[in-house]
Order: structure tokens, then sequence, then C-alpha cells
């Protein structure tokens, strides 16, 4: 298990968790070399999109030990805080990140506002791999969930940063500096069923 934070992306073979998702996008890669994650906060612009899948493309060629294929691609959201302007955007979005990674395959969402039902809180997402496919979890996102951290592999852990170089903003891969989640309490989680918005 490895536990996405805001702007990080991450590899495991089996399980990927994503801490206090509200306005951001749990965006996981199912393939044959275990799920690749991002937690993508803001970025609800189409410019944003364009270059953050094209980091995480490149994370995932990196991370990974040989040749990928993808089976499903999915976001998990709350659709109405993402700063859409129309329903639509939610699969364009996911339609950027499969661009970048060359996936022509099936694309899938949760819509956590379906699910967590007057929770104005954010959520915890898990997603377990289950043969080709994922098995997504949520429930309520608490502080108090967090039980222990350490030190991030980073061959496998990076994070986005944004710098300004010659007056402008560039967003860039980088080791995390610091600590990361390594354990926290799964009690609650409850699976989520997806939904298709791409391909059968």
């Amino acid at each position: 298990m490895r536990y996405v934070a805001e702007m990080q992306v991450a590899q495991n073979d089996f399980e990927l968790g994503f801490p206090s998702i509200n306005c951001c996008n749990a965006v996981i890669y199912a393939t044959n070399r275990g799920l690749f994650g991002f937690h993508s906060y803001g970025g609800d612009t189409k410019a944003k999109w364009d270059e953050r899948a094209a980091l995480f493309a490149q994370f995932v060629l990196a991370a990974a030990a040989g040749p990928v294929t993808g089976s499903r691609l999915y976001s998990v959201t709350f659709v109405g805080r993402r700063g859409y302007s129309s329903p639509d955007e939610w699969r364009e979005e996911l339609v950027a990140y499969a661009d970048a990674l060359h996936f022509g395959g099936k694309l899938r969402g949760v819509d956590l506002s379906q699910i967590l039902l007057g929770n104005g809180d954010s959520a915890y997402v898990r997603a377990r791999r289950a043969g080709d496919k994922c098995e997504i979890c949520c429930k309520p996102w608490s502080d108090a969930d967090r039980l222990t951290f350490g030190v991030p592999n980073p061959a496998l852990h990076q994070e986005m940063f944004t710098q300004r170089v010659a007056g402008h903003n560039q967003i860039t891969l980088r080791n995390i500096p610091g600590q990361i989640l390594t354990h926290m309490n799964q009690a609650g989680a409850n699976r989520a069923h997806s939904r298709r918005l791409r391909g059968l």
C-alpha cells in the first residue's frame, strides 16, 4: 500500500490510498505493472490537465519495471466540487490523462457526491487491484485515521512541484522532501461502484 497525498504520484503492485479527497481528483491507472496513482489538487482548468497528465505519464514510464499495458483508467472525485464548467469536463479531464499515457481503453469514474451523501468534508479513497480492474472503496476522511509515517521510496513515490522560472510557473517531478503517510485506519471504507466514462 502507498498513500498518495496532494500532488503526489505513486506506484504499488496491489493498493493505493488517497487521503483527503475534496476538490481533488484521484487518478488511478490499472496496468500489468500494478497501480499508478496521482492526487491532483486543484488543476481544474484544461491547460493544467495536459501538463499534469504529461508528468504523470513520465512517472509511469520511469517507475514501471518494463513495458506498460493499461487495462483501465479511473477518476474518483466530487464532481460538483471539481470546478468544471459542465459535467462533461469530468470525462474530458480523464481523456487528457489517457492521451498522455497513449491509453485507448476503458475509462471509469466514481462521483463521491453520489456516495457520501450529506458529507461536506473530504473523503478517503482506496484502490485495490482485482484482476485487470480496481475495487474502489471510500469513507469520510479523518485526520485521526493517520497512524504512522515514514520515508518514501523515490523510485516509486514522488511529487509534482511548481516553481517560478524566468517569470513563468513551471511544474516538474521531484523527490518528496519529508515523510509520507505509511499506515492508516481502514475501518469503515465501503465499496464504491464506478460508472463508464468511455468504453464498454
